[in-house]
């Protein structure tokens, strides 16, 4: 198995709160389609991410709905600080440690971002606003590890088989080396085995795509244990066009089938409210009137129910559920009427999505030149990543083709340069 989806932003996909002993009938269809849409898919597996902090009261729902699948937990750290709820203290971190041993398989760790930024903590989000500090790197990235070694402690407390990610963080490839020693360096050789993979982070580095090959080709270059090697996850990646460095680089043999890539987003989460989904090569938009666009949407969306799902679609639900204002289905059906329904079209909707997203990356692998469909524009950029096998390799095109490539590289702050400057 080469790939795994994981659908991030769950609270985007449901209209109503259910488990599965209030729910069986829905929950039972919910987990069918899934296993059917990763039964179309050899080379891909499927999972779900909730926030261990802010989405902590849908814990009992989340498990009950996809256990069995995997379940990775955010620590949620990120959310604690840009919401003002104070310093994280250790009481909080073993709280969220805890629920994350109950209820996932994966859990990410509390990663101190050395970032500093030149407004309030909303704008820690804004890249534009956040500089990569290398003054506090190091202090960062031991306290990380510091918070690495409490999880899995934790972890191993509780009697659980979740396993956290060492996620990485830096300004470019060197930076994400010395974070992955640095945080290693927190935590006993014999302790590592729990450690089931890395994750990459762009909040230091940049999220163009220029970063995004870079973020993919540093796997290859941490000193880190074999047992660390077997799961990559990408944090943020949600269209297939930003998988292409992994295509490539497994097509040029610096990677194999034996690595899991693991990549999420709330892209196509957050599209169910914003009534979009993935169409082969583009994001498509839900039409309100009933023109052309609309038809070839429910076109689409009655073969896949059909073909793929294995479920009978229903165009005026799709509507209601979807397109309508949900005032519109409370008065039709009552707030809480026909919830297997409703439910189910949001699944099914999202479903679409993922399985567009799988196909788009599994053609991707059958055949090159499908790049020039997924991203015309630049594929003749992202081409020679499949020759690339060596840090030399790597370095030649970083330097001879890479600017072909957007770049949202974030700026470094200089020791010799205060917050005052930026604003000249």
């Amino acid at each position: 198995m080469s790939y795994e989806y994981i659908a991030s932003g769950l609270s985007f996909i449901w209209c109503n709160k259910f488990t599965a002993e209030s729910q069986p009938e829905l929950v039972r269809l919910i987990r069918d389609f899934t296993d059917r849409v990763v039964a179309a898919h050899h080379n891909h597996k499927y999972g779900v991410l909730f926030n261990a902090y802010t989405e902590k009261h849908t814990v009992e729902e989340v498990n009950s709905i996809f256990k069995g699948y995997s379940i990775q937990a955010d620590s949620g750290g990120l959310q604690m600080m840009t919401l003002g709820h104070g310093d994280i203290t250790d009481e909080a971190k073993d709280k969220v440690y805890r629920t994350q041993a109950k209820y996932a398989t994966i859990g990410m760790s509390f990663d101190q971002i050395p970032v500093t930024t030149l407004s309030d903590k909303q704008g820690f989000l804004n890249a534009e606003m956040r500089y990569f500090n290398p003054a506090i790197f190091d202090e960062c990235a031991i306290e990380s590890g510091k918070n690495l070694h409490r999880q899995i402690d934790v972890y191993r407390e509780e009697g659980s088989t979740c396993k956290p990610l060492l996620i990485v963080q830096g300004n470019g490839l060197d930076w994400y080396r010395r974070w992955a020693d640095l945080v290693l360096q927190q935590i006993p050789q014999d302790k590592w085995q729990y450690i089931a993979g890395v994750s990459s982070s762009s909040f230091a580095l940049g999220n163009g795509l220029r970063e995004d090959v870079e973020r993919v080709f540093s796997f290859s270059q941490l000193d880190v244990p074999d047992t660390m090697k077997k799961q990559c996850h990408l944090l943020g990646f949600g269209s297939a066009h930003r998988m292409i460095p992994v295509v490539q680089f497994k097509r040029s043999g610096l990677y194999d089938d034996s690595i899991l890539f693991s990549y999420d987003s709330t892209k196509h989460t957050g599209g169910i409210s914003r009534g979009q989904y993935q169409n082969e090569g583009s994001i498509a938009q839900l039409r309100r009137h009933k023109d052309k666009m609309y038809y070839d949407t429910i076109a689409r969306m009655d073969d896949f129910f059909e073909n793929i799902l294995g479920f009978e679609f229903n165009e005026q639900d799709f509507f209601d559920t979807l397109i309508s204002p949900a005032a519109v289905w409370a008065e039709k059906y009552g707030q809480s009427g026909r919830i297997l329904e409703r439910n189910l079209i949001r699944y099914g909707f999202l479903m679409y999505s993922v399985h567009t997203t799988m196909n788009m990356v599994k053609h991707m692998e059958k055949n090159e030149e499908y790049l020039t469909k997924v991203r015309k524009a630049d594929s003749h950029v992202f081409m020679p990543l499949s020759k690339v096998k060596t840090l030399a390799d790597y370095n030649h095109w970083k330097n001879h083709v890479s600017r072909h490539l957007v770049s949202k590289k974030v700026k470094t702050m200089s020791e010799h340069t205060s917050l005052h400057d930026f604003f000249e």
